[in-house]
């Protein structure tokens, strides 16, 4: 699959227009046009829209995507180019704001119902992961980067809702360390444990600790899950379960902990001092199993 700015290129030249030509069209520089093609920026929805519009080509053809991909089985079953289709459609669908057709693009199969772990392993993750390179490249400016998280907030947002109200006797909180701010890793959790029949409750960042006690003691839970994308917080996330650890038992839960910075378990078991460990959202699914065994054989509830 050729990059967007080699499609640009293949775009104007069919067309048989210049670098400048082009940008005097749609208002911009010429080295506006130069940087797209070179792939050093990377244009906002409007800009792709008018792009699309001036070279008469669709706004898949420039992403390089089928019209309507017809991608239906389970995603261990996607070929691996079938697969980057999937999730270059899912990031256009995320630029443009675009969220019912993203959603109906990754539950195809019954994806979400089946395999939410997987969706968020092999599609939302490795977005998310690629808007933050783009961004941090400079290919996206902060407005993009912006917009994308906010489309993928306001998915996880409907899928969270859309899920019926857990029946099992568990309940898990979610709560992010420190100044931690990377919030949606810790909403494809929360969908995780709601999708598995839990009550979950969404607590967000910079809690005090002493609120947490007293949110805990008033509304007791069996596991606080909290995740760690900056390294720089990795601190911040030791001081949490440390003050979780010193609450007292009638209602202390269980630290389960994740995030793209922690590397294996003995990091997440040994030097932070959680409870529980998840190398990814499949991983998670398997935990919650494990996890709902031994709270039962603990006798909470």
């Amino acid at each position: 699959m050729t990059d967007f700015g080699t499609r640009l290129k293949q775009a104007r030249k069919a067309r048989g227009i210049t670098q400048a030509q082009l940008a005097e069209g749609l208002g911009v520089t010429q080295s506006t046009i130069a940087n797209y093609e070179a792939n050093l920026r990377f244009p906002g929805e409007e800009a792709l829209r008018d792009l699309a519009d001036q070279l008469q080509v669709s706004i898949d053809h420039l992403m390089g995507l089928p019209l309507e991909p017809d991608l239906p089985m389970p995603l261990q079953q996607l070929a691996s180019d079938e697969l980057k289709a999937l999730q270059d459609r899912f990031y256009s669908d995320m630029l443009s704001g675009r969220e019912a057709r993203s959603f109906d693009l990754v539950s195809r199969g019954g994806r979400v119902r089946q395999d939410l772990g997987g969706v968020f392993d092999e599609v939302v993750a490795p977005v998310l992961r690629e808007v933050g390179l783009l961004w941090e490249s400079g290919v996206l400016d902060v407005a993009q980067e912006h917009l994308i998280s906010d489309s993928v907030d306001r998915l996880l947002s409907t899928l969270i809702q859309g899920i019926p109200e857990g029946e099992k006797p568990f309940t898990a909180v979610f709560l992010l360390p420190g100044a931690e701010e990377h919030h949606l890793s810790l909403r494809m959790a929360q969908a995780c444990f709601k999708a598995l029949g839990w009550r979950t409750v969404y607590l967000g960042r910079s809690l005090p600790v002493s609120s947490l006690q007293h949110f805990l003691e008033n509304a007791p839970a069996q596991v606080l899950v909290t995740s760690v994308t900056l390294r720089d917080h990795l601190n911040s996330c030791e001081h949490l379960i440390r003050a979780i650890k010193a609450f007292p038992e009638a209602y202390r839960p269980r630290v389960l902990v994740g995030g793209r910075v922690i590397k294996d378990a003995d990091q997440a078991l040994r030097q932070l001092g959680a409870d529980d460990y998840a190398a990814s959202y499949r991983d998670l699914v398997q935990r919650v199993g494990a996890l709902e065994a031994v709270l039962s054989k603990a006798g909470k509830p």
